[in-house]
């Protein structure tokens, strides 16, 4: 178990048993950095016993951590912390529900707000709640949707372009993941007069 403790301490616990027939002392947990801890509230366990061993050691959620555990005139043995982790896959940039060619302009109405679609899959073992994206114009639209593990969607992005812009670029910022760019170009035109003379 991994407990983030009030004063900022990540602390690492494994529960033991003694499953013999004679009392057992000398447990011990050992970090990967060589940190070592006891038993949380004593030295030997009686036959039947259970007790839990602790170890401070900093290191963030999504990390795998062995931590080696042992008592006296025993073998140790590693035990594995699995990091929980949203690990995100990314599909296409959409518009209008079609793939987006950064090289090739889209037509699209002046002065109008554009919604994108960004499609992205969780292949992580935890679910991610938000997903910040950084727009054009510098601002942060942060998408508030869970996404489950193994699960695929798509987020939408609106943005209103300035007079004259015709590149955009959007970067996904989502936590513990690395920065992703997608591009777009535009093409802005002004809407047909229909009115009579």
């Amino acid at each position: 178990q991994r407990v983030e403790t009030s004063e900022g301490d990540v602390m690492y616990s494994v529960s033991v048993k003694n499953t013999g027939n004679v009392a057992v002392g000398g447990y011990h947990i050992t970090a990967p950095d060589g940190t070592k801890g006891k038993l949380d509230s004593k030295d030997v366990l009686q036959p039947g016993e259970t007790g839990t061993l602790s170890v401070k050691y900093e290191a963030s959620a999504d990390k795998d951590i062995a931590l080696k555990v042992g008592a006296a005139n025993l073998p140790e043995k590693t035990v594995t912390h699995v990091g929980k982790f949203a690990k995100l896959k990314w599909g296409n940039l959409l518009f209008e529900g079609n793939p987006v060619n950064p090289k090739t302009p889209i037509s699209v109405q002046a002065d109008k707000q554009l919604v994108f679609q960004i499609e992205v899959t969780n292949t992580g073992n935890t679910s991610l709640t938000s997903i910040p994206v950084k727009l054009p114009n510098g601002e942060i639209h942060t998408v508030k949707k869970t996404l489950e593990p193994s699960k695929k969607t798509s987020i939408s992005v609106p943005y209103t372009p300035k007079k004259g812009e015709t590149d955009l670029s959007f970067t996904v910022l989502a936590p513990g993941q690395p920065e992703k760019v997608f591009t777009a170009k535009i093409n802005p035109q002004m809407p047909k007069d229909t009115t009579s003379p």
